[in-house]
């Protein structure tokens, strides 16, 4: 059934974020991409309320004009509690201040949350009690995460009335762990927006192998294990390998960390460091690099990932049990035998030498299939369902 692209489908949807959407990070980018895809392809009037992202920072006005309105609220810090790291701290004692009166002047049908367990998780599904309104919640749960695996997170789970699941890894944790029921699991996993176009093999230019990773300066992206592999490859396999590490600052420690591994290994006209690039900058590196690194060890799906995929650059990735399934599902790519510099290492060198084209039609089938309006589909259907469906079943 078609169903209108107007705000009268019947359907008011607020999510909330503590993010701005235009921040980077894969959440919030994620956050964006569902809700413009519900709004627009399927007729959704859906609202966000994003928070600040940092404690004291102010709530700018934005436009509105588009397919979804943004709202920001301030997000504001509680005195500590001891014990903690400071992300973790930031991320147990915040609320968003304000949040409240803005629902009740939206009065949506139903609440939502993205990404990840957090105070504010818990306000927004307090607030849905209040409101006598359906709660859902898209966790984009770390598995190895103590704040999103923990005692109070999994009671979180249970209590929403929807939670979407990003891999089949992250569902079955939730019906088998958390123990979710398997009726309020919804597997979204996420959708392909660029352009699926075919692009010839991406071998080595010249005399070197462009590398390209993306993703935030922090320490479980791994970024030193790809900085060794590249002095690897040049010092045991004579092959030399430049690597472009791009993504949001996040961490400036580990940022300076790296630099210091890279003049250690004598790597500083081999290895570069571009901090908060542009949408047009990635474009192109995506466009000049021969091969795509992915050596995270804590992450819910991976989207740079997705997006190496979709322009054709080859993805050299570690065995993680959630992205790994993106190399393997697609056919397009080379997974290290172990999360290792060494395995890293040895995965390059055979991806180097593969003859694998970019414009296989495997690549290009799978990345069709995973069209936004495709892959939210599921997701639409639900939310039109669950306010009757949370009337029948009362609270819970």
């Amino acid at each position: 059934m078609a169903w209108p692209t107007g705000r009268d489908a019947g359907v008011k949807l607020l999510i909330v974020t503590p993010w701005p959407l235009d921040s980077r990070g894969g959440g919030q980018r994620l956050v964006k991409e569902v809700a413009v895809a519900l709004a627009t392809h399927h007729g959704l009037d859906v609202h966000v309320a994003a928070g600040t992202g940092l404690p004291g920072s102010p709530a700018v006005p934005i436009e509105t004009a588009g397919a979804i309105h943004e709202v920001r609220v301030p997000l504001v810090l509680r005195p500590g509690a001891s014990g903690r790291s400071r992300s973790e701290n930031i991320a147990m004692t915040s609320y968003l201040h304000g949040l409240e009166p803005l629902a009740e002047a939206i009065r949506p049908d139903v609440i939502a949350f993205a990404p990840h367990y957090s105070s504010c998780t818990e306000q927004t599904a307090a607030l849905a009690a209040q409101l006598r309104i359906p709660f859902v919640l898209m966790p984009a749960i770390h598995l190895d995460h103590r704040l999103h695996i923990g005692r109070a997170a999994m009671r979180l789970y249970r209590s929403a009335d929807l939670v979407v699941c990003l891999s089949e890894t992250e569902r079955q944790w939730l019906l088998s762990t958390a123990r979710v029921p398997d009726a309020r699991l919804l597997l979204l996993e996420c959708g392909w927006n660029g352009p699926v176009l075919a692009r010839g093999r991406r071998g080595a230019g010249g005399d070197c192998v462009r590398l390209l990773t993306v993703g935030a300066f922090v320490r479980h992206k791994q970024v030193d294990h790809q900085v060794q592999a590249v002095a690897r490859l040049r010092d045991r396999i004579g092959l030399h390998a430049h690597l472009t590490v791009a993504g949001a600052l996040a961490e400036p420690a580990v940022l300076d960390r790296l630099r210091r591994l890279r003049r250690q290994l004598d790597l500083e006209p081999d290895v570069e460091f571009l901090p908060d690039c542009t949408d047009a900058d990635l474009t192109r590196l995506y466009a000049d690099a021969n091969c795509f690194l992915f050596t995270s060890r804590s992450e819910s799906f991976g989207l740079a990932l997705l997006d190496a995929i979709g322009f054709g650059v080859l993805p050299v990735v570690y065995p993680h049990p959630i992205y790994s399934q993106l190399v393997e599902s697609s056919g397009f790519g080379v997974v290290a035998r172990r999360a290792t510099p060494a395995a890293l290492t040895d995965a390059l060198r055979l991806a180097v030498n593969a003859d694998t084209p970019a414009d296989n039609g495997a690549r290009l089938d799978w990345l069709q299939q995973r069209s936004w309006p495709q892959v939210s589909a599921p997701l639409a259907e639900a939310l039109r369902r669950l306010p009757a469906y949370h009337v029948r079943e009362g609270s819970r």
